[in-house]
């Protein structure tokens, strides 16, 4: 939904299935905003929004760069005219919540963190791969762009890399 910012108005309204992130601190947003366009990710796709009226203008699939399956987009962000994300497997991502699963995920500490199997950058307004990065796990909450920088942490444990969720501990990503 956008409203307006200065008295709330509804201005429109668009679903995108199954989208809902829970537990920010441990993975990422799901939407970018950059002025004239909204960028959402859903599923393998980023959906290019006119900010002004919420039509779709564009579609951008999530390059598939791992060997073992399909790659939903992960973390995503807006640099200038960079548009940055990374692949995540597929149920990566907390959607679902409950009395029980909510305290699971959300409150405490030593909580599974969500990764990315590569990194990637498009020209944010033609979708076209600008540059890649594999060879670890990227932690979502420790991906950080500005300055003409992108700065993360990368893990190389080999237990982490196994999970078939894409999530894992601290103590997990620290061990090799």
């Amino acid at each position: 939904i956008a409203a307006d910012a200065y008295n709330g108005t509804p201005l429109w309204e668009l679903e995108t299935p199954d989208n809902r992130r829970l537990a920010n601190p441990r993975d990422s947003g799901h939407m970018a905003a950059a002025g004239d366009l909204l960028y959402a990710a859903v599923h393998d796709e980023c959906w290019v929004l006119d900010g002004a009226t919420g039509e779709r203008v564009a579609t951008y699939p999530a390059p598939q760069l791992a060997g073992d399956g399909k790659r939903d987009w992960g973390y995503i962000a807006v640099v200038d005219d960079f548009l940055l994300g990374s692949g995540q497997r597929p149920d990566a991502s907390y959607t679902t919540m409950s009395t029980l699963g909510d305290f699971e995920i959300q409150w405490g500490d030593f909580k599974r963190l969500l990764t990315s199997d590569y990194l990637f950058c498009m020209d944010r307004r033609t979708g076209k791969v600008l540059w890649t990065r594999r060879g670890g796990l990227f932690i979502h909450p420790a991906i950080a762009a500005g300055a003409g920088r992108l700065y993360f942490i990368e893990s190389h444990s080999r237990t982490a890399a196994r999970d078939l969720n894409g999530r894992s501990n601290l103590e997990v990503l620290w061990d090799n």
